[in-house]
């Protein structure tokens, strides 16, 4: 008789898994998608949560661990069995409140359901890890078998060999590893008060009454930022629908900070979904002026019009047009007082809350990105008048796509040139990982990793 599967955490954890994989989702997508549909409650959903991501930023080590026990190749096993040993692995190194034999049982029900043929395989490979005594000194061991300082650390980190590599010739070994193995921790929530409808110290009262005094806090960081410990979504949150707030990153917040927009001025985001920063500029600007939002994405532009309703703004005016082509239409050249071009990157600032992307970039797709940041860097050029100002910025650590790219900008454009923005001279005083611009490490405040350069045309 068949079993029938049950919803577990363990169950939507592995259905993501396999699924992202297979190259056909975003783990973080995928998996808001799969818990707003599961009847799990918050505390599965936190365990589901970490499965997910700590799984996927570990792989490689958890790999490396588990093929010590194989015969053969982990690669060459059936998918299922593969991430069901790798979650259970990362359990093992990890989740320190799950008892050793619980995580293994769990395991082993798991394969009885999705492998049935493997689920005596599973449990001899896991208890043969456990016979090799502590996962700790295990991992030591297998570190110490790693000659090269570059892959070794590479391996520590769980990256791939080339993105520890590149970091690391830019910054020095130290640096990379501190702002990689940031990322590889999980951080408060920070949501940004819309000051259009209500204030910090508002928002506050009304969080800790439906959840209680220790789950929000203010940050010291942002002054419309607050920090949230929570396990549901956000979203359903009665304060996220009356649109008191929006969940965004801190380091988002500043790029907005790093624009600096006024009340009145035309402002154009040249590549705008979801809207964070679009959104932002308009409550900083008090929902008065003009900001011109810009994707290639019918289902992205429809997401900006739906935050800006939610928010109670009505200065967005959303377009379905590609920024690489718009500056062909005279009516945007030299007409606006801000351009606002939050490139498309390799996202290696963005690994804590989009763990898969270290398996999916490669430096093939550096290079691509390079020419589209290329094109629409050289275009904002022409959209902005005599007397604004262009902000570039990145969710990317990699040189080649932030302050090397200004420099072969202000080569080519003589007009331009970089300006200090104070709050983040202030807030970055005496830390400079780069001459062009401003580069926010994860580890410094919590954050994302974000790149930004505020570029002026002169009159």
């Amino acid at each position: 008789m068949q079993r029938r599967p049950s919803i577990t955490a363990r169950s939507v954890a592995l259905a993501v898994l396999t699924r992202v994989e297979s190259g056909n989702a975003y783990a973080n997508i995928l998996l808001a998608e799969q818990l707003a549909n599961s009847p799990l409650d918050a505390r599965d959903r936190g365990l589901c949560t970490e499965l997910v991501y700590g799984t996927l930023q570990q792989m490689r080590l958890l790999d490396a661990w588990l093929q010590t026990c194989l015969q053969r190749s982990l690669q060459s096993l059936d998918s299922n069995v593969r991430w069901i040993l790798r979650m259970t692995a990362y359990q093992l190194l990890h989740l320190d409140r799950i008892p050793d034999y619980a995580a293994i049982h769990a395991a082993v029900e798991m394969c009885k359901i999705s492998a049935p043929r493997a689920s005596g395989f599973v449990n001899g490979v896991l208890r043969n890890l456990m016979r090799r005594g502590s996962p700790r000194q295990q991992l030591d061991r297998l570190l110490q078998n790693v000659t090269d300082p570059i892959e070794r650390q590479a391996l520590s980190l769980s990256l791939p060999t080339w993105i520890y590599a590149g970091l690391s010739q830019r910054y020095g070994a130290e640096a990379a590893t501190r702002m990689l193995e940031a990322q590889n921790h999980p951080v408060p929530l920070s949501v940004r008060v819309n000051l259009l409808r209500t204030n910090r110290e508002e928002l506050l009262q009304r969080l800790h009454h439906q959840l209680g005094e220790g789950a929000a806090e203010s940050s010291p960081l942002c002054e419309e930022a607050v920090h949230l410990r929570l396990s549901q979504d956000v979203r359903s949150l009665d304060v996220y629908g009356d649109g008191w707030m929006t969940l965004q990153d801190e380091g988002a917040m500043l790029v907005v900070e790093a624009v600096d927009p006024q009340a009145g001025e035309r402002v154009l985001d040249m590549c705008a979904a979801p809207g964070g920063k679009t959104t932002h500029m308009a409550e900083r600007m008090g929902n008065q002026g003009w900001i011109d939002a810009l994707d290639v994405h019918l289902h992205k532009v429809r997401s900006i019009k739906e935050a800006a309703s939610r928010l109670g703004i009505d200065i967005i005016h959303p377009r379905l047009l590609d920024a690489r082509k718009a500056s062909n239409q005279p009516p945007l050249q030299e007409v606006y007082d801000a351009v606002l071009l939050d490139a498309p990157c390799s996202g290696f600032g963005v690994l804590r809350h989009r763990p898969d992307i270290r398996w999916r970039r490669s430096p093939a797709d550096i290079e691509s990105l390079k020419v589209l940041q290329q094109e629409l860097l050289w275009n904002a050029a022409r959209f902005v008048r005599p007397g604004g100002r262009i902000v570039y910025s990145t969710c990317t650590l990699w040189a080649e796509e932030n302050e090397l790219l200004v420099e072969r900008f202000l080569l080519e454009h003589k007009e331009f040139q970089v300006v200090a923005v104070p709050r983040l001279e202030r807030l970055l005083a005496g830390r400079h990982l780069t001459q062009l611009g401003y580069l926010l490490s994860p580890e410094w405040y919590a954050t994302d990793g974000f790149y930004m350069v505020r570029l002026e045309k002169q009159v």
